[in-house]
C-alpha cells in the first residue's frame, strides 16, 4: 500500500513539473491593468528590448513587429534560425537593470549577467525580479529590469509583468 502510494505522488510530482515547464518558443506580453503597455507584445530592436513601438525593424521570415523568445539552460534567447545567437542579457552593476540582447558574437557589457532568466506562473523573470516599461519618447517603453525605480535616465516607468504566450509556430528574425 505504501508503494501505490509514493508511486502515486511520484507521478502527481512529474505531472505537476511538466505542467510548470517553459514552453519551447513563446512571446511576451505586458500586464498592468489600467496603464498605456497593457497587453502590449515585446519587441527587439537596437539591442533593447521593447514595447509598443512602432516598427522593430527587424528582418524576419513572416512580417512581424513582436519577438519570438526561448529559454535554454537560463538564458533567454531571440528565435533565429541560425548558428549566431541574440542572446538577451542584463546588467545589474552600473547598467542598474538594463536589458539588452548581443547582436552575435559580440560580449556583454563588463557586469552583464546571461543566466538567471526563467518562467514562474506564466511570467518571465530575472533572478526572481520583474521588469519595468520606461517611456521612450513617441516610439513605445524601454525594457528594465525593476530594481531602481524608475530606470536611470527615465521618469516615466511602469512595472509590469512579463506574461508569456506559448507560440507553435516561432517567426525567425534578425534583430538589430
Amino acid at each position: 500500500m505504501q508503494f501505490k502510494t509514493l508511486a502515486l505522488a511520484a507521478a502527481t510530482a512529474g505531472a505537476a513539473a511538466a505542467a510548470d515547464a517553459a514552453p519551447k518558443y513563446f512571446g511576451l506580453v505586458a500586464i498592468q491593468s489600467g496603464s498605456e503597455v497593457q497587453n502590449l507584445s515585446f519587441q527587439a530592436a537596437q539591442e533593447s528590448l521593447f514595447i509598443g513601438k512602432k516598427d522593430q525593424g527587424a528582418t524576419c521570415d513572416k512580417d512581424t513587429n513582436f519577438a519570438t523568445f526561448y529559454l535554454d539552460n537560463g538564458g533567454l534567447y531571440l528565435y533565429r534560425q541560425s548558428a549566431t545567437p541574440q542572446q538577451v542579457y542584463v546588467d545589474r552593476g552600473k547598467g542598474q537593470g538594463v536589458v539588452q540582447y548581443t547582436t552575435g558574437a559580440q560580449p556583454t557589457s563588463k557586469n552583464g549577467e546571461k543566466t538567471g532568466f526563467s518562467i514562474a506562473e506564466g511570467k518571465l523573470q530575472f533572478d526572481g525580479t520583474g521588469f519595468q516599461a520606461c517611456k521612450a519618447g513617441d516610439d513605445g517603453y524601454v525594457l528594465w529590469l525593476d530594481i531602481v525605480h524608475p530606470a536611470p535616465g527615465y521618469e516615466d516607468c511602469t512595472s509590469i509583468d512579463a506574461h508569456v504566450q506559448e507560440t507553435t509556430e516561432p517567426i525567425s528574425c534578425l534583430y538589430t
